[in-house]
């Protein structure tokens, strides 16, 4: 009897779940893994991390080499896929033809670069992969100006980092306060105050309009007029899901490659999952989401029959000398429909919140101690009764 032969696109968490989801459901399947970059698979989160530490891509990796071959799991690094023939059961990549029984698209994203004025000038970087962090780091020179666009949760990790390397930092944010999904009002001021007593500037409420330099960046240019010299811009203002192929192929897609609860696509043989599928309209470009779907999608190109629950998305933070954990919805404002309550005994110097709606736990933030974090998640996750909450 022919044995299944399982193809996954894709070298991220969400692909790497999915292998190991299918192999655990499906001792006897074939399962190919292609990957486009020449690295082991790596968890993409730490990247911002490593500014002013060496950067180990062992220390990275997803699991350790010996795994694929141990799971006999065909990991085939480095190839760019170029084509999808649904009704031959075909990929084409840049070296070879790869046929599949099941196919899961686990394609990731491409970090959003806004049309601004200057942007293809040598010097200006998003940060997606290992290769866009040597690049990043060989611009550090000791005296270098960095101006990172984006003041959310991997733009103040790769300022702290930068910071460390002594380098000169500053931080341009459209709205006027820091990580404004993860943080109320509060918490985005204890963040504020945390990265200028570290030494980067802040630029809250403005936008860049246009980077200047020639055959490399030597300033930009603010709404406000201000035109700081720099020598690197780094961009970390979103994502935007890897789509083409599944649009080229036919597929259906929205935003993303768009999922059933079983992240089942339009095509009964075609799987997607991460930060390149929409599910419910929602793309939700976190790591340990993409790692579940994976999971679910893997399982069900084997053969199970597996659900996909959205949980409730979470964000740990641990930069700038904050601990900071978020769960759920936080209200930027005190409103009518949405309010906060103290959570816990009081700490000098912690910030401990739940968020309200219609009297039920919907969020929770905790800055500077972190050791709830499990109490305020089960809170959220329930949706428990505010009167109820000790």
């Amino acid at each position: 009897m022919k044995k299944q032969r399982l193809v996954v696109i894709g070298g991220g968490i969400a692909g790497v779940s999915a292998a190991a989801a299918a192999r655990e459901y499906s001792p006897n399947a074939e399962i190919v893994l292609l990957g486009a970059e020449t690295a082991l698979p790596y968890n993409r989160t730490k990247l911002s991390h490593f500014f002013h530490q060496p950067l180990d891509p062992e220390r990275m990796a997803i699991r350790p080499p010996d795994w694929y071959t141990d799971q006999h799991i065909d990991l085939k690094q480095g190839q760019v896929v170029t084509q999808l023939d649904p009704a031959g059961h075909q990929v084409t990549t840049e070296q070879e033809n790869v046929e599949y029984d099941q196919l899961i698209l686990a394609m990731g994203a491409t970090n959003f670069l806004p049309p601004v004025p200057g942007r293809d000038t040598p010097g200006v970087f998003t940060l997606r992969t290992l290769a866009d962090a040597e690049a990043i780091r060989a611009r550090c020179h000791p005296k270098a100006k960095i101006a990172i666009v984006g003041g959310g949760l991997l733009g103040l990790e790769a300022a702290w980092s930068m910071r460390q390397a002594k380098l000169d930092v500053t931080v341009i944010e459209l709205i006027p306060t820091l990580m404004p999904k993860q943080t109320d009002a509060h918490g985005s001021q204890v963040l504020q105050e945390a990265a200028e007593s570290q030494g980067i500037r802040l630029r809250l409420g403005q936008s860049l309009q246009a980077i200047h330099g020639g055959t490399r960046v030597e300033e930009v240019e603010l709404d406000s007029g201000e035109r700081p010299q720099v020598d690197v811009v780094l961009f970390s203002v979103g994502i935007r899901s890897n789509i083409a192929l599944a649009q080229q192929a036919g597929i259906e897609t929205n935003r993303g490659v768009i999922v059933d609860g079983r992240m089942g696509t339009s095509d009964p043989n075609i799987w997607a999952c991460g930060d390149c599928a929409e599910y419910n309209g929602t793309v939700y470009g976190l790591w340990n989401i993409s790692g579940q779907q994976g999971t679910v999608a893997g399982a069900n190109a084997a053969g199970a029959d597996r659900s996909f629950t959205a949980p409730v998305p979470k964000t740990m933070f641990s930069s700038l000398g904050v601990q900071l954990f978020a769960i759920g919805e936080i209200c930027r404002e005190e409103t009518a429909e949405c309010q906060s309550i103290p959570y816990g005994d009081d700490e000098p110097g912690a910030y401990k919140r739940l968020f309200l709606r219609e009297g039920r736990v919907v969020g929770g933030l905790l800055i500077n101690s972190t050791k709830l974090a499990g109490q305020v998640t089960a809170l959220v996750e329930n949706q428990a009764i505010a009167t109820q909450v000790r």
